[in-house]
């Protein structure tokens, strides 16, 4: 029983596809069992690049429109019913005030954050301050 499983769709799809990737390796054996020998199932996995790319891509954006907010302000932890998906001001979605810092990338979908969302007590020495978000999306290094 020959299959590829890298197009089914499946579950395991994602998680083998994903361990190839992460491990930088070309293929895999893949074994199913059952709990019975005749029910054992042995198929050859290749890497599929482009359903690799497509799934970092979407992992990426739910880590930074789901788990950074949550590290950062910790909505769940808090109970804060209905967090804003993409806040106008700050991950924590609250008004515009206190002491604010803008962030000084210019695509950042937020811009404008309390000095404790995001860990400051003081004003920033640099005058290009960059969100934790946009730091690691685009490998800003802060000054």
């Amino acid at each position: 029983m020959a299959e590829n499983i890298s197009d089914t769709g499946d579950s395991s799809t994602s998680q083998v596809q994903m361990q190839l990737y992460a491990t930088d390796m070309d293929a895999c054996d893949l074994v199913l069992y059952t709990g019975k020998a005749e029910h054992m199932y042995v198929t050859r996995v290749e890497s599929n690049k482009q359903f690799q790319e497509t799934m970092l891509s979407k992992c990426t954006l739910f880590f930074f429109n789901n788990i950074m907010p949550e590290l950062l302000c910790r909505w769940i932890q808090q109970s804060i019913p209905n967090p804003p998906p993409h806040p106008g001001i700050c991950f924590s979605g609250k008004p515009e005030k206190g002491r604010i810092v803008k962030c000084a990338e210019i695509n950042c979908c937020t811009k404008l954050f309390h000095y404790p969302c995001v860990g400051l007590r003081r004003k920033p020495k640099s005058v290009n301050w960059y969100c934790p978000v946009c730091v690691c999306m685009s490998s800003v290094v802060p000054t």
